[in-house]
C-alpha cells in the first residue's frame, strides 16, 4: 500500500461510512423487496389477464367459425331449446329425414353455453353482452356498461381486480365487432365494423394470489438472507477497514522510522573518510537516539582471547556513573548478562532487569537499568563486537532488535571497507613506489607469458634500451627483440619452460634488437615464478656493451703483458746463462786459488754480492713484468 492511499484510508471515518452504507443497503434491500413485489403483483395480474385473453381468443375464434358457416344446426334438447330470438330466421327448426328435430344456433347462443361450460369445469364465468342486446340476459351490468362506453372511446380492452363474496376476481372484457356472418341476426341498424358488443370475464384470482404469496415469501427469504449477508459484509468491511488502518497507521509509524534508519545510514555512509571512533561514536549516537533509548554502548570482541576490548559508552553515561574507571579488557567469563548476546550467537532483549533471577547486579555509582537489548556484531560467521542499548521507556520488540543488528553490521561493513580502502590507498602507494624503482632501475625488466613468450609488462628501462613504447613492446614477444640467430630447430619453449620449472633461475648472455636495427650485448637472469592466477616469467636484462668493450680492452693489456714477459724472461735467460758461465770462471780460480785463503776470501765475497746483484735484478725484473 502506498503512503498516498494510506493517508485516505486514515480520514475514512470508518463508523460513520459502514452506518451510511448500512442505511443505504436498508433502503435499496427495501426498495428491491417492495419493487419485487410489486413486480409479482402485476406479474400474477398479468397471468390473469393472459387466462382472460386466451378464453376471449377460443370463444372469437369459435364464434368467427360459426358466423361464417350462419349458424349451426343442432338436436333440440332440454339445454338447447328452440332459441326464440331467432324466430325470425326461416329455417330455424328443421327435421332430418329420420325426424330427428334440429335448431339453428347463432354465434351469440354457441358462446354462452360454452361459457357456461367453462366456468363449471375452469371457474371462469363468461358473458356476452352488448349495449344493444337482442336478448335480455346479454344486458350489461354496470361495470361492463362502464367498460363497453370506454372501449368504445380509447381501448380495446377493460380489466379491473374486484372482490365478489370476499374472493377475488379479475374483471375482463374485451370487445367484438360487427363482420358479414353477424348481419343475419342483426339487422337493426348494424353494419359492418360497427362495435356490436364485448364479452367479459370473472377470472377467479385465489390460485394466483396463492402462487403470489409462495413468490412473496420467497422473495422475502431472499432479501432477508441478502440483507443478513450484506449486513455481514459491512460489519465485516467495516471492521476489516479499521484493522487495516491501524496496520496502516502502523507501517506507517514503520516507514518513518525505517527512514529515519535509511537516512542515518546515508549520513554514516558519508563519514567513511573519518576514523573508525568517529564512525562507531556517531553510529552509537545514532542507534541509541533511532531506537529511543537513554544509554548505549559498543565494545570489541576478540574471539581467540575470549575477551571484550571495551571501547566505547553513550555521551550520558559518564554523566549518570560515578563508578572508577576500569581495565579496556574485560574477560567474556566476568561480564553479566549483557554479555550474553555472545555466549548464546544471538540478539538478547530483557525489558524486566530488575526481576532477572540471574542478574549479578551492578556496582555502586552504576547507572539503573529498567531494561536492555543487546546484539552480537558479526563479521561473515565470526562475532566481533557487541552492541548495546538500555533504559527506553517502552519495551524493546524485534523491530528494535532487527534495526540495530542491521544498522551495526554496516557500520562494520563502512570500518571495513574504509580499512580496506585505507589498505588499498598504502598498498597504491607501495606500488607506485615500487613501480618507480623498478622503471628506473638500470636493467631492463620483462615480464613475459610463458604460454607464447609475448610481453606482458615492461618497466621503462626496457623502452628506453629497446626504442620502443610500452604499447609497441606489449603487442611483440622475446622473439622479436633477440638478435641471436634463431633458435636451434631442436629447440622447444614448452620444454624451455618446463627447465625452469626446476631451476632456481637461469643465466645467459644474448644479444639484443633496438627498433632501429642495431644490436646490443646483454646478460639476462629469466626465473620462472608461479602466481595464484598462474605462471610467469621475469627476466631481467642487462646492457653489457661497456663491459664487453672493456673485456676487450683487457684482453689487449693481457696480451701485451704476455709479450713483455716473454721479452724480458728471455733476457734474464741471456742474463742468467752469462752469471753461471762467470760463476764457473770463478769456481776454476778458486781451485787455483785454493791455498790462497784470503784471496778465496775475497773471491766469495764477490761472489756473494754477485748473488745479492743477481737477486736485486730478478726481483726488479719481476717487478716490471
Amino acid at each position: 500500500m502506498t503512503q498516498n492511499q494510506g493517508r485516505i484510508l486514515k480520514k475514512i471515518p470508518v463508523r460513520r461510512a459502514a452506518q451510511l452504507l448500512l442505511l443505504t443497503w436498508t433502503v435499496l434491500l427495501g426498495g428491491s423487496l417492495v419493487w419485487n413485489l410489486l413486480s409479482s403483483d402485476r406479474a400474477i395480474l398479468n397471468q390473469a389477464i393472459s387466462e382472460a385473453n386466451g378464453h376471449f381468443a377460443k370463444d372469437t375464434v369459435y364464434r368467427r367459425w360459426a358466423a361464417l358457416h350462419g349458424g349451426v344446426y343442432v338436436p333440440v334438447s332440454e339445454n338447447t331449446p328452440p332459441s326464440p330470438y331467432l324466430a325470425h330466421i326461416p329455417e330455424r327448426d328443421i327435421s332430418t329425414p329420420s325426424g330427428r328435430r334440429l335448431t339453428l344456433m347463432n354465434p351469440a347462443y354457441m358462446t354462452r353455453q360454452v361459457q357456461e361450460l367453462s366456468k363449471e369445469q375452469y371457474g371462469v364465468h363468461g358473458h356476452i353482452t352488448s349495449l344493444r342486446p337482442i336478448r335480455p340476459g346479454n344486458a350489461p351490468d354496470a361495470w361492463e356498461e362502464k367498460a363497453l362506453h370506454g372501449l368504445t372511446e380509447w381501448k380495446s380492452e377493460a380489466s379491473e381486480v374486484v372482490a365478489v363474496d370476499g374472493v377475488p376476481y379479475l374483471r375482463f372484457m374485451r370487445p367484438f365487432f360487427v363482420e358479414k356472418g353477424c348481419l343475419k341476426c342483426h339487422v337493426d341498424g348494424y353494419k359492418l365494423g360497427d362495435l356490436r358488443g364485448g364479452i367479459s370475464f370473472f377470472v377467479p384470482l385465489d390460485r394466483y394470489y396463492s402462487l403470489r404469496r409462495a413468490q412473496c415469501f420467497t422473495l422475502a427469504i431472499w432479501h432477508f438472507f441478502l440483507y443478513i449477508f450484506g449486513l455481514a459484509v459491512i460489519f465485516l468491511g467495516a471492521r476489516l477497514l479499521e484493522r487495516t488502518i491501524r496496520e496502516n497507521e502502523t507501517v506507517a509509524e514503520e516507514l518513518v522510522i525505517s527512514k529515519e534508519w535509511i537516512q542515518s545510514l546515508f549520513s554514516l555512509s558519508l563519514l567513511h573518510a573519518k576514523s573508525d571512533r568517529d564512525l562507531i561514536a556517531f553510529s552509537l549516537e545514532e542507534y541509541i537516539r533511532l531506537t529511543g533509548s537513554r544509554i548505549g554502548y559498543f565494545h570489541f570482541y576478540d574471539e581467540a582471547s575470549k575477551t571484550i576490548k571495551l571501547f566505547a559508552w553513550s555521551k550520558n553515561v559518564a554523566e549518570h556513573c560515578t563508578i572508577p574507571a576500569i581495565d579496556a579488557s574485560y574477560p567474556l567469563e566476568k561480564a553479566g548478562l549483557w554479555a550474553d548476546c555472545i555466549r548464546q550467537c544471538r540478539p538478547i532483549i530483557q525489558n524486566d532487569y530488575p526481576t532477572l533471577p540471574d542478574r549479578q547486579g551492578y556496582p555502586n555509582g552504576h547507572f539503573p537499568i529498567t531494561r536492555y537489548m543487546s546484539v552480537p556484531v558479526m563479521d561473515g560467521e565470526r562475532i566481533v563486537g557487541i552492541a548495546g542499548v538500555g533504559n527506553k521507556e517502552a519495551p524493546y520488540d524485534d523491530e528494535d532488535m532487527k534495526q540495530i543488528s542491521l544498522y551495526m553490521n554496516n557500520m562494520m561493513e563502512i570500518i571495513k571497507r574504509k580499512r580496506a580502502e585505507d589498505a588499498l590507498a598504502r598498498r597504491q602507494v607501495e606500488l607506485s613506489l615500487f613501480r618507480a624503482r623498478i622503471d628506473h632501475s638500470y636493467d631492463a625488466i620483462f615480464i613475459i607469458s610463458p604460454v607464447d613468450g609475448h610481453f606482458l609488462d615492461v618497466n621503462a628501462r626496457a623502452c628506453k634500451m629497446l626504442g620502443y613504447t610500452r604499447k609497441e613492446l606489449l603487442e611483440i614477444g622475446v622473439t622479436d627483440i633477440d638478435a641471436v640467430a634463431a633458435f636451434p630447430e631442436e629447440f622447444s619453449w614448452e620444454r624451455h619452460i618446463e627447465e625452469l620449472r626446476h631451476m632456481p633461475n637461469l643465466m645467459l648472455e644474448s644479444v639484443h634488437k633496438r627498433k632501429d636495427g642495431t644490436m646490443f650485448p646483454v646478460e639476462i637472469n629469466i626465473r620462472l615464478i608461479s602466481m595464484d592466477d598462474g605462471e610467469y616469467m621475469i627476466s631481467v636484462a642487462r646492457d653489457i656493451t661497456e663491459r664487453k668493450a672493456s673485456e676487450k680492452e683487457l684482453q689487449k693489456h693481457r696480451e701485451n703483458l704476455e709479450r713483455l714477459v716473454e721479452e724480458r724472461t728471455e733476457t734474464l735467460t741471456h742474463k742468467t746463462a752469462d752469471l753461471e758461465r762467470t760463476q764457473k770462471a770463478l769456481k776454476y780460480l778458486l781451485e787455483d786459488l785454493n791455498l790462497k785463503t784470503d784471496e778465496l776470501e775475497k773471491a766469495n765475497a764477490r761472489l756473494k754480492e754477485l748473488d745479492q746483484l743477481k737477486s736485486m735484478f730478478i726481483a726488479s725484473m719481476s717487478h716490471e713484468l
